[in-house]
């Protein structure tokens, strides 16, 4: 499929050229399926009844991860049938050996709650989503606080050293200094 790039002719109104030379997603997406092997994803923004067609147009080829409004417009995440989060954290625990119950994933969005529910122990990061969160075994802090590290060492799967003995506490707080 190639790609059809437009340069908006200088002085034209950006509005008015996006509008007249608007690409349709209908007539992409017959070639785009064609390819469907090497999608791994699809975003699109847009009005929320044309994302709502759209997915309503592949929900037998596609599952959604998550659609929702974004920025006063709407936002979808469509993934080939079986090929979400949840279903790479049970391939990967299959293929290194590894017992449900010993799995561990962190998220922060509606389309990692799959992921979560794979996992042995599923944790929310606190700034996430609502929807994630009530499927949660934990909520930990924030990535900027640290979260992902600070909630490994309270569960112990870490030690909390660098390698030389020093804390990573201690060395962010030298930093900071």
């Amino acid at each position: 499929m190639q790609k059809k790039r437009y340069k908006i002719p200088e002085g034209a109104d950006r509005k008015r050229f996006q509008e007249e030379n608007r690409i349709s997603y209908e007539d992409n997406f017959s070639d785009l399926w064609k390819a469907c092997g090497k999608i791994h994803k699809i975003c699109l923004l847009g009005k929320e009844e044309e994302i709502d067609q759209v997915r309503e147009q592949f929900e037998k080829e596609t599952e959604t991860a998550q659609q929702k409004e974004w920025n006063g417009q709407w936002y979808i995440e469509l993934l080939p049938k079986h090929c979400g989060k949840g279903t790479a954290v049970e391939f990967l625990n299959r293929y290194l050996k590894i017992s449900r119950e010993k799995s561990m994933s962190f998220g922060d969005g509606d389309n990692d709650v799959d992921m979560l529910k794979a996992s042995g122990t599923g944790i929310a990061v606190r700034s996430g989503s609502r929807k994630l969160t009530e499927c949660a075994d934990a909520v930990c802090e924030s990535p900027m606080d640290d979260g992902i590290y600070r909630e490994l060492k309270r569960r112990g799967i870490i030690s909390g050293e660098n390698g030389t003995g020093e804390s990573r506490e201690k060395k962010a707080e030298e930093r900071r200094a």
